[in-house]
């Protein structure tokens, strides 16, 4: 209840704020409800097979405000309650948020400041959010054309922050230029973050160093932004013609169980009429005295969108996920011992998107999962097929049907 207090209160104060000074502040509200039918878990805690089910959970909702001031500085500070009335053996990923209160946490709190008002070449942006790599984990989930959000930005969160939401108090700097002589446009964030801390500690350790993160992108035609920003789109329902190609690294140097900790990926968008195609490839790597560890992750997305009408439209898209970590015992032995994953974990979405408005999206979605661990045994594994929120598993398929509505 105090959660909910806080958050009333913080509105009644912005509505104040915004009839005392020149500023802009709108409403953040965003919620997305899933109802699933899972069948096929097994729990491998007690060798026990578990009921088929059908639950309905809020998956995701959002609730804050952003805004600006004198045009040049913008800001959000947004709330987040996820997986509310999710069963801890459904097929949905992600841990459940259950109780007599469900868990309301900070999920985005920012200010981005505009350099030069005369180009959108320098922006500083400081405060709490995500290392700004890789398309699917900078993209809203109430933005991507898949039901679920590409698992790949899980692994690579927890990879480079060391927790599923990814959010870090950090520094960065960004910026957008695009060409007036051709169809070209170049963007960039270079960000420095507080290192990564081990679940349930505020401290990275004895040793430490901080988060280098950046991400370059080359747009080819039509660029999808028409300035800097931290919003992406991945269906344009037509309007767009581009194509976005983009690098992205961190490095992170020592810290309490390892020597160093990588990212390098890469990713693609491409819009053309009715086509959208989504791609991205990451190499995970962790190295410690005598030990190395390399886990590769990737997406594909496909959607072919078709209007309806002016403002109505149906797409298909059908997703493939994957995280290949090693097999063997020496792969597993080392990823325990560096904090990172091993095992494989892949599924394929097919999903079907109705869109009766830019604010509101009806989808119905079936889920095939698959999960190895070679030789192994699951109980070793360190992967989203094989754990979750304490239990091991084989994590089923599922149908869904969801409903997400935007503010």
């Amino acid at each position: 209840m105090q959660n909910y207090l806080v958050v009333c209160i913080f509105f009644l104060c912005s509505i104040y704020v915004q009839g005392q000074v020149d500023v802009d502040i709108k409403p953040v509200l965003a919620f997305q409800f899933w109802g699933a039918s899972s069948a096929g878990t097994f729990d491998y805690s007690n060798n026990t097979s578990i009921d088929s089910r059908i639950t309905l959970q809020l998956r995701r909702s959002r609730i804050g405000i952003k805004g600006s001031f004198n045009e040049r500085l913008r800001f959000a500070f947004v709330g987040a309650s996820d997986n509310v009335g999710k069963d801890l053996y459904d097929g949905v990923v992600g841990g459940p948020n259950n109780g007599p209160s469900p868990r309301i946490r900070l999920w985005d709190a920012y200010g981005t400041y505009k350099i030069n008002q005369n180009n959108d070449l320098l922006h500083v942006t400081f405060g709490y959010f995500s290392p700004r790599v890789t398309r699917e984990s900078i993209t809203s989930p109430f933005k991507v054309n898949s039901l679920e959000k590409s698992w790949t930005q899980n692994y690579i969160r927890r990879h480079i922050v060391g927790t599923g939401p990814g959010r870090s108090i950090g520094l960065n700097i960004g910026g957008m230029y695009i060409s007036s002589s051709a169809p070209l446009a170049i963007s960039y964030n270079i960000g420095y973050f507080n290192p990564l801390y081990s679940i349930g500690s505020i401290t990275s350790g004895q040793k430490s160093s901080n988060i280098l993160a950046f991400r370059g992108a080359l747009h080819i035609g039509d660029p999808g932004i028409k300035n800097y920003s931290s919003a992406r789109l991945q269906n344009y329902f037509g309007q767009r013609k581009g194509i976005t190609l983009a690098y992205s690294i961190s490095h992170q140097g020592t810290g309490s169980n390892f020597n160093s900790n990588d990212l390098i990926s890469w990713d693609l968008l491409a819009n053309w009429g009715p086509i959208n195609l989504m791609g991205e490839w990451a190499k995970l790597n962790r190295v410690s005295d005598g030990l190395n560890s390399n886990v590769y992750t990737w997406v594909a997305k496909f959607g072919l969108n078709h209007n309806l009408s002016d403002h109505k439209h149906l797409e298909a898209v059908i997703s493939y996920v994957a995280m290949d970590g090693g097999t063997d015992t020496i792969d597993f032995m080392t990823a325990s011992e560096l904090g990172t994953f091993s095992g494989e974990d892949n599924y394929t979405e097919l999903s079907l998107n109705y869109y009766p408005s830019n604010k509101v999206k009806f989808q119905i979605a079936y889920t095939w999962r698959n999960g190895s661990v070679g030789e192994q045994t699951p109980e070793l594994a360190r992967n989203n097929y094989y754990n979750q929120s304490g239990i091991v598993f084989r994590r089923p398929n599922y149908l869904a049907l969801g409903w997400n509505i935007t503010i």
